[in-house]
């Protein structure tokens, strides 16, 4: 064990924290036949490792894919309805969850979310109680 595991060990937290492992500077690597050499030989030691090189704007784009689905991956998809009289509450939807629509009727408004489970209950909550 090295480097962070062991740090993370000697304090007690647990190893199994997630986590993404990337490569950066692959252009410092050689020709085009090296650099694939080596991606090909780190992804053999690091299955789900990310190779790539930030002046590459293909590659940066491809990473930030994988940052935003690697946090996304727990996160749930949900519609709550909030009544005209509770609007007040609409400021606790924005600041906890992505709002991914938004409609409304005579009674109220209907957002349909993604957030974390835990955070939309809470919210489903409050907005039972408010309405």
């Amino acid at each position: 064990m090295s480097g962070a595991g062991y740090s993370l060990a000697r304090i007690g937290h647990p190893l199994e924290v997630p986590r993404l492992r990337v490569f950066n500077k692959i252009d410092h690597v050689g020709d085009a036949d090296e650099q694939a050499e080596m991606a090909a030989a780190l992804h053999e030691k690091y299955p789900d490792c990310i190779v790539m090189s930030a002046r590459r704007p293909d590659e940066v784009s491809k990473l930030r894919q994988r940052i935003v689905a690697f946090f996304q991956k727990d996160l749930v998809e949900a519609e709550l309805f909030l009544p005209w009289s509770a609007q007040q509450l609409r400021k606790d939807i924005y600041a906890s969850c992505e709002v991914i629509d938004e409609r409304a009727d005579e009674d109220g408004a209907f957002f349909r979310l993604r957030g974390e489970a835990g955070t939309i209950e809470v919210l489903r909550e409050q907005f039972a109680e408010a309405g």
